[in-house]
């Protein structure tokens, strides 16, 4: 009777047919889960490489910017330094860093055309808004918005690019009548902008229109 009884327990713990598929399940589950976060891990790995060799080609293109200068400084006659005179022939083996890049802006724009990737150029924008904004100056527009709108100003008003950075983001802030520093915002885009540029600008946002009405 006892071995009778044994063999009836072991039969009534032993594992179904359907307990053994669900367990397959889980297991199926789990080998799923871990699958997807290996993708997505390398998903990851591999935009971070691809961003890291967009930021290495722009530096090279920086440091080619920077050896064009030097050149024409070097040309016009003008004093050079010893850092810039060793950097005129050489190969660039530098890494920059946006900081480099925010450096060159606060002596002119012209390397902004050469920015290729648009997420150094938001940084930037943002920088400077943030900047303005410590000096009691709102601009409420969205970094991204500046930057196609400095985009567009690089193909059509080309020359402004020769300015600091801030000053170029100043002048399009005026236009767009989102430089809040506390003065009538008429009045300062008269004074920023000039009579001409002005009315240009006035009838391109449709003021004029807005008050004839």
């Amino acid at each position: 009777m006892r071995i009778i009884f044994l063999i009836l327990l072991v039969v009534s713990y032993s594992p179904s047919a359907e307990s053994a598929g669900a367990l397959q399940q889980r297991k199926d589950a789990i080998e799923q889960q871990h699958q997807q976060i290996q993708a997505k891990q390398a998903a990851q790995q591999a935009q971070q490489q691809q961003a890291q060799q967009a930021i290495y080609q722009q530096q090279l293109t920086l440091r080619a910017l920077q050896q064009q200068r030097i050149k024409s400084m070097s040309e016009s006659g003008a004093p050079l330094s010893s850092e810039e005179r060793s950097m005129i022939d050489e190969t660039p083996s530098k890494i920059l860093t946006i900081e480099d890049i925010w450096q060159e802006l606060e002596i002119s724009t012209e390397i902004w055309p050469l920015i290729l990737d648009a997420n150094p150029k938001t940084m930037t924008v943002g920088k400077y808004i943030e900047w303005y904004e410590k000096q009691g100056i709102h601009i409420r527009r969205p970094a991204d918005s500046y930057v196609r709108t400095v985009d567009e100003m690089a193909s059509s008003r080309s020359e402004l690019l020769k300015n600091p950075f801030k000053d170029v983001l100043m002048f399009i802030a005026v236009m767009e009548y989102d430089f809040d520093n506390g003065q009538d915002p008429d009045k300062f885009a008269l004074q920023i902008l000039g009579r001409e540029l002005y009315a240009e600008n006035r009838k391109r946002l449709g003021l004029d229109q807005e008050k004839q009405k």
